[in-house]
């Protein structure tokens, strides 16, 4: 057979190429790899999610004047996904290791 593209894949040879995704852990020689860059991307949402976080927290404890209701409420809510964010990260972190 020829290798005919077919939905932006190629088949080789009348086989599929092995998707990582959805590929059992013997046949995916590249899993250790994305295990280690989830890591890492974890790592980076912690330090990301945490900064913003600190940032929000205390842009919000050292204002001068009162804000508006509709912002008090728009920083609340961002401050909640903030929080909510870094708790994910810090779960896929150590569910990773």
């Amino acid at each position: 057979m020829t290798s005919e593209p077919t939905h932006g894949v190629a088949r080789v040879h009348g086989t599929w190429p092995i998707n990582p995704l959805v590929s059992p852990p013997g046949e995916n020689q590249r899993g250790s790899g994305l295990a280690e860059k989830r890591t890492k991307n974890s790592g980076v949402m912690i330090v990301a999610f945490a900064a913003v976080a600190a940032w929000q927290i205390y842009d919000m404890a050292t204002a001068t004047e009162s804000p508006s209701r509709a912002l008090m409420i728009l920083q609340y809510v961002l401050l909640a996904g903030l929080l909510i964010g870094l708790a994910g990260a810090l779960l896929n972190f150590l569910r990773s290791q």
